[in-house]
């Protein structure tokens, strides 16, 4: 992952340098900077994600989450360049990742399925998933020598949740599980940089969801790449957007109208 960050932090050193004896310019949009990208995002996205969508999402999230637009663009590039270098779509209904405004900075949130996506790439799980467990199911659990877990969901008024649980069942027969009461998930939930904003408010089921996942990694057997996008949420890379540039929703550079892509 960082071999793409610093190629793009070098380019936009290099612009960098180049502005500073260019006459003065209008604020790029976002459409201009992510096409100013558009080399270094292809070259770090997976071959199963085209570079003219992950454009598309990205320029969409940005239209469509209040105060992204408004966001340091440094921060804004990083996230995306995180997102590209994993393969994961931010803020789309496959809720793989989320891009979320906090403190003037862009901060990635991955999702549920973002992680479980992640865990399958390892090729030694067989499945891997997540459930709640509401107030009218019927559930029983036991660690021990001896592990057990069954839940026979209510098909009618299943109540509130108040537990989830994760299973992973290795290829060669061995399994993990996990279980976390809801006062668990909402104590990682107050832990977290938006914890009343963002995914917390509008997916709160897959983010608790993705709190048992992140709880049973340290059991599975997960490749580097996994464990590189729990530290991305922490750390994402250190990209350098160009001196001064200040980054418009809406204006074209030139002022002139421009269609952008189409929301993906």
């Amino acid at each position: 992952m960082a071999t793409n960050s610093q190629a793009l932090q070098q380019k936009l050193d290099q612009q960098s340098r180049a502005a500073g004896s260019a006459p003065a310019r209008k604020e790029m949009t976002v459409y201009d900077l992510l096409q100013q990208m558009r080399p270094q995002i292809a070259r770090a996205l997976p071959r199963h994600v085209s570079p003219d969508r992950m454009l598309r999402v990205a320029l969409t999230a940005v239209r469509t989450t209040p105060g992204l637009a408004q966001c340091e663009a440094r921060s804004l590039l990083a996230a995306i360049m995180t997102c590209a270098q994993l393969g994961l779509e931010p803020n789309t209904p496959l809720g793989h990742a989320y891009l979320i405004p906090f403190g003037g900075k862009v901060q990635l949130i991955l999702g549920y399925r973002g992680l479980v996506e992640l865990a399958r790439r390892s090729g030694q799980l067989e499945y891997i998933v997540a459930r709640e467990v509401c107030e009218g199911d019927e559930f029983h659990f036991e660690y021990g020598l001896q592990e057990k877990l069954i839940h026979k969901p209510s098909l009618k008024g299943r109540g509130k949740p108040y537990a989830y649980y994760g299973v992973a069942k290795f290829k060669d027969g061995g399994y993990v599980t996990q279980v976390m009461s809801i006062e668990e998930i909402e104590r990682h939930r107050r832990r977290s940089k938006t914890p009343d904003a963002g995914p917390w408010v509008t997916d709160y089921d897959e983010m608790a969801k993705k709190t048992v996942i992140r709880a049973m990694a340290r059991y599975l057997p997960l490749s580097a790449e996994f464990f590189d996008a729990l530290g991305s949420e922490e750390s994402p890379p250190d990209v350098e957007a160009e001196d001064g540039l200040t980054v418009d929703a809406a204006t074209p550079e030139s002022g002139e109208s421009r269609d952008a892509p189409p929301p993906a």
